[in-house]
């Protein structure tokens, strides 16, 4: 009799774990279609110190985006060279352009935290994208990013939601800030 209760509790558990297999595997390995989200206003904020050449590359790049409305602010951090002054043309050609210079101070010593900070503060739109200037991206990269999946609860106007697109990396860091 105990050999075949031992049978039955076996047939079961081979019956129960491919049940759990076939379940889960297409859970697993489906992923549901998420249409991107055109009507999401973002900023991307660029932080450049020194960053003419590259400046002069990405922001074309940026402003060729199918996306509905964002906005670009590049934070000039105490370049040496000639950024800001191109920054300034550039924006005479990209309405989107917010560029925002940051002054070197003698009796403060700050580093990049202090441009993220301000770009953050100079952004108008909730969602925001973080990037350096030597990042370049591939294809339409506001429109593969941000979907529904990305969003966050914000109240009282106080919250953004913040991706940050890391040198040489596809994906992004995701997080958030309050101000």
């Amino acid at each position: 009799m105990s050999a075949i209760a031992l049978w039955v509790l076996i047939g079961a558990l081979v019956v129960l774990f491919l049940y759990q297999a076939l379940i889960f595997s297409r859970l697993a390995f489906l992923r549901p279609k998420v249409e991107p989200d055109r009507d999401t206003p973002v900023s991307v904020v660029i932080c450049a110190r020194n960053a003419m050449q590259d400046l002069e590359e990405l922001v074309p790049l940026l402003m060729d985006q199918d996306h509905g409305e964002f906005e670009v602010v590049v934070v000039n951090d105490r370049s040496d060279d000639d950024t800001w002054e191109l920054l300034q043309w550039l924006k005479l050609e990209h309405p989107r352009l917010k560029p925002v210079d940051l002054q070197a101070d003698e009796k403060f010593s700050y580093g990049k935290k202090m441009a993220l900070g301000v770009g953050i503060r100079s952004a108008k739109h909730p969602h925001i994208l973080l990037t350096d200037a030597d990042c370049r991206p591939r294809g339409a990269l506001l429109r593969q990013r941000l979907h529904p999946g990305h969003r966050i609860a914000h109240e009282g106007g106080f919250q953004h939601q913040i991706l940050c697109l890391i040198p040489g990396q596809e994906h992004f860091w995701q997080g958030q800030h309050i101000r």
